[in-house]
C-alpha cells in the first residue's frame, strides 16, 4: 500500500504527462499535468479519440506510431503538436511502451515548445547569418572584380604597332598597382612577342621615391623579356625626383612626348621586321 501511494504521488504531481491510452486511439489514465499543460479538462481529453487533439500536419505520423504499437513495435520516441483549448499548439515529446497483453500503451509527455522555439530561432539565425555571409562574399568579389577592372582601364596595356605595346600611366603608382602593371604588361609582352614598350608619364604630376623605384622595376622587368623599355612625358620635377632618389637610369631611354617615342621605336623595330620576313 506504502509503494502505491508513491506511485500515486508522482503520478499525480509529476509536471510531465502520464498516463495511458488504449491501442485503437483513446486517452484512459491521465495525470493532472495535462490540464495544467493544454488547458483541456480529463474528461474532456477523454471524451473524444487522442487524434482529435493533435495538430492536422501530425496526424499521419502519430497513428503511423499507434498501429505500429499495436503490431509488437517495442518502446519508441517522437514528437507531435497538440491542441491547447485557447486553440494554441505546444510540442509535446512522447516516450511510449506497448502493452499487447492488456491492450493498452503506457508514456511520457514532455512539453518542449520553449525548447523547439529556441532551436528554431537559433537555426533562423544561423540561416541568416550565413545568408548574410554568401552576400557579403559575393560583394566582396563584385567588388574585387570591379577594382581589378578599374585597375586595368587606369593602366591599359596598349599594342600601338606590331610589336609595340604603350603602357599610359596615370596617378599615383603605389607597390600593388605597379606589381598589377607589371603583371598585365609582362603578360603583354609574352603575348604579342613586343619589341619594344613605351611608358607613358605624360599624365603622371610627380612621383616621390617610391614611386621612382617601382617604375624602374617595370622598365627592368619589360627588359629581362626582352623588350626594349623606353619612357615618354617625363616632367623636370619627375627627372629630378628620380636623380635625387638615386634610381639608375643608366641605359634608359627617354622623350618629352608619346609621339616621340613611338617614332622611335617604329623607326627600331621596322628593320627587325624587315629582317624577320626575309
Amino acid at each position: 500500500m506504502i509503494k502505491r501511494a508513491i506511485y500515486e504521488a508522482l503520478f499525480a504531481r509529476s509536471i510531465d504527462m502520464l498516463g495511458t491510452a488504449t491501442l485503437d486511439g483513446r486517452f484512459e489514465e491521465l495525470n493532472p499535468a495535462f490540464e495544467q499543460t493544454l488547458g483541456f479538462s480529463l474528461e474532456e481529453l477523454r471524451a473524444q479519440p487522442y487524434l482529435e487533439f493533435v495538430h492536422p500536419d501530425d496526424r499521419e505520423a502519430t497513428w503511423a506510431a499507434a498501429r505500429a504499437h499495436a503490431e509488437g513495435e517495442p518502446a519508441s520516441a517522437f514528437r507531435n503538436r497538440y491542441r491547447c483549448k485557447d486553440g494554441s499548439y505546444r510540442w509535446i515529446e512522447w516516450n511510449t511502451q506497448p502493452d499487447l497483453e492488456a491492450g493498452r500503451l503506457y508514456f511520457v509527455g514532455r512539453d518542449v515548445t520553449e525548447r523547439i522555439q529556441i532551436e528554431e530561432e537559433a537555426r533562423t539565425r544561423t540561416e541568416q547569418l550565413e545568408h548574410e555571409m554568401a552576400m557579403r562574399q559575393q560583394m566582396e568579389s563584385t567588388l574585387a572584380s570591379h577594382q581589378r577592372t578599374i585597375e586595368a582601364m587606369s593602366t591599359p596595356v596598349l599594342q600601338v604597332w606590331q610589336g609595340i605595346l604603350a603602357v599610359p600611366v596615370i596617378g599615383h603608382v603605389d607597390e600593388m598597382r605597379a606589381a598589377t602593371i607589371t603583371e598585365q604588361l609582362l603578360s603583354e609582352i609574352v603575348r604579342t612577342s613586343a619589341s619594344f614598350t613605351i611608358l607613358d608619364l605624360t599624365a603622371v604630376e610627380n612621383v616621390d621615391a617610391i614611386t621612382g623605384s617601382h617604375l624602374m622595376s617595370i622598365v627592368r622587368a619589360a627588359s629581362l623579356l626582352g623588350s626594349r623599355c623606353v619612357m615618354s612625358g617625363i616632367r623636370p620635377a619627375i627627372a629630378r625626383t628620380m636623380i635625387e632618389v638615386g634610381a639608375s637610369t643608366a641605359g634608359l631611354e627617354s622623350f618629352s612626348t608619346l609621339k616621340a617615342a613611338l617614332a622611335y621605336a617604329l623607326m627600331r623595330s621596322e628593320p627587325r621586321a624587315q629582317r624577320a620576313a626575309w
